[in-house]
């Protein structure tokens, strides 16, 4: 037969007490008035038919019995707390915040996350798109995808890869389907930008071409537009990569030349929030990380 236990309720209030060597502490941690505090216990001397406390005006004392009691009790409410926190990190649950620029979602996050969601099912996700015009998301989400040279002053994270710009088109674009086509053949297309046109100008330098300033080209605020443009044929885009290594070991892009422009930036992930982010948290962003491996290694020398 088990064995018979005393009451939890008045046992809880008497280690709470027992610890603080006072009443008044004890409901204040429990939540309680220091009347309840005081008759749970009396509760468990009369269960025992022992005292457990000795009172005096100079305060309160464990009896032998109360200090035996205070210890065992003491080393079973530890225990649980650490089965609970161990059941809470176990259970992995919850939505993450994800801000990232819209072309890393598209091309690089969304192709690889369902792998993870299968792992992890309980596992929500709120994407929002981060732009430079929205710097305070860094602070409201969990998990933040930064394109710069280095990790912003204060912010904790760490490098995922660098980015290079190399061009991009259909696969049938005519003049850049056979390998490796002379760079000047980009001169008969239209070509697709940013407002910002180093990128462009930078590789045309390292092809020992002239920037073709007066070609008509069309203009795009967000890059995963202009990349799905060049896949649909509208143009010749500046890819990322390796952000864009998807779409052409898929065939939907081809990457005619073998010049690859550097850009001195690197994709961060960056975490938010509090110093000890929750388990979820900490998980996907062990994750991401990891998915990076492959390129690491890719760099190295051989």
């Amino acid at each position: 037969m088990a064995s018979k236990l005393p009451p939890l309720y008045p046992l809880r209030a008497f280690e709470a007490a027992a610890r603080h060597m006072n009443f008044t502490h004890a409901a204040r941690e429990l939540s309680v008035t220091q009347s309840t505090i005081s008759h749970e216990v009396k509760a468990l001397e009369e269960y025992f038919g022992l005292l457990l406390f000795k009172r005096a005006r100079s305060g309160l004392s464990l009896t032998a019995e109360g200090r035996r009691l205070a210890e065992v009790a003491q080393t079973a409410f530890s225990s649980l707390g650490q089965v609970g926190s161990g059941l809470a990190e176990f259970s992995i649950s919850g939505t993450i915040t994800v801000a990232a620029p819209p072309i890393f979602a598209l091309g690089w996050l969304m192709p690889r996350i369902a792998a993870f969601s299968r792992d992890h099912p309980d596992i929500a996700f709120r994407f929002v798109n981060l732009t430079e015009k929205r710097p305070e998301l860094l602070k409201e989400s969990d998990i933040t995808i930064l394109w710069e040279k280095s990790l912003p002053n204060g912010v904790d994270g760490q490098k995922l890869f660098e980015v290079s710009l190399s061009p991009v088109a259909n696969p049938a674009t005519v003049g850049l389907r056979r390998s490796s086509p002379p760079p000047e053949n980009l001169l008969s297309h239209r070509l697709l930008h940013e407002s910002d046109l180093s990128g462009w100008r930078g590789w045309f330098d390292l092809a020992g071409l002239d920037f073709p300033e007066s070609k008509a080209s069309w203009v795009f605020d967000d890059p995963a537009l202009m990349i799905d443009a060049a896949a649909k044929g509208y143009g010749i885009a500046l890819g990322s990569f390796p952000l864009n290594d998807d779409l052409v070991a898929e065939g939907k892009l081809i990457k005619p030349f073998d010049l690859d422009l550097d850009t001195g930036r690197s994709y961060y992930l960056a975490t938010s929030g509090p110093a000890t982010p929750r388990r979820a948290v900490r998980l996907f962003a062990n994750w991401l990380a990891k998915q990076t491996e492959d390129f690491d290694r890719r760099s190295e020398p051989k």
